[in-house]
């Protein structure tokens, strides 16, 4: 009865671990099938493209676009900024408002990683932005100093097409934004606050 016990657990055990080396050997073929057609494509630029999206990650804690794309995939630098700006500007053709604007992390794989920020007004305003990694119910809005947009001459730059770029994140935290519009006498029109968990 012991040896039938034996024979058992051993003939388990190495039907287990035939197991395991199959599964890793299905793996490793796969993932080099895998690679070698997405080589087999890195000189068809139209599936290059069709295979570089901007997909929303929700675990910023907002829907914000991030870039999904084959890994090892090799694209030229001049290829790829080509691409995402043709995929921002399809975007582009939405309505984004200060209420519910359009989140892009790192684009263009920047160093420091920015978080692109686009939304449309149907007059020109002047934006102003705050960010910190303490709540913002601790903190009096009214008094914390705001970044401003400004203009290549310094001035509070006005328009109705808010294309920014927020470099101040912080990673590996939640971040309050907080964003307001001015008008021309630099009167609020309206302020929006969102939390942001920004990745590492």
């Amino acid at each position: 009865m012991k040896k039938y016990w034996i024979k058992k657990i051993l003939s388990y055990t190495i039907l287990g671990i035939l197991l395991v080396i199959a599964t890793q050997l299905v793996y490793k073929y796969g993932k080099e099938s895998y690679q070698n057609y997405v080589d087999d494509h890195e000189d068809d630029m139209a599936w290059v493209e069709n295979n570089i999206v901007l997909e929303d990650d929700y675990k910023f804690g907002y829907p914000v676009k991030v870039v999904r794309m084959p890994e090892n995939l090799t694209v030229s630098e001049e290829d790829y900024r080509t691409i995402i700006e043709k995929k921002i500007k399809a975007l582009l053709v939405h309505h984004y408002s200060i209420e519910s604007p359009l989140f892009i992390f790192d684009p263009y794989r920047e160093e420091g990683k920015p978080m692109y920020l686009y939304f449309h007004t149907g007059e020109a305003y002047s934006l102003q932005y705050f960010i910190s990694t303490e709540s913002i119910a601790m903190q009096e809005l009214d008094t914390v100093t705001y970044d401003s947009i400004l203009d290549e001459e310094g001035n509070p730059l006005m328009t109705n097409r808010h294309y920014y770029q927020l470099k101040t994140l912080v990673p590996g935290k939640k971040n309050n934004i907080v964003l307001r519009l001015l008008d021309e006498e630099g009167t609020v029109i309206d302020a929006e606050n969102f939390i942001l968990t920004i990745p590492e």
